[in-house]
């Protein structure tokens, strides 16, 4: 698996975790989820 491949995966595990714990992810939930996911993306480490 490519390095990128990896964090997509790594990526879809963490949402499928937050959205088990109570069946959904919420507004508040997803727009953190994504703002901690872009700023990390920002470092281009991962291509």
């Amino acid at each position: 698996m490519s390095p990128i491949e990896s964090l997509y995966y790594a990526v879809g595990e963490l949402a499928y975790v937050v959205a088990s714990v109570d069946g959904q992810i919420k507004e508040v939930e997803r727009k953190k989820f994504h703002d901690i996911v872009a700023a990390e993306l920002k470092h281009d480490e991962y291509y």
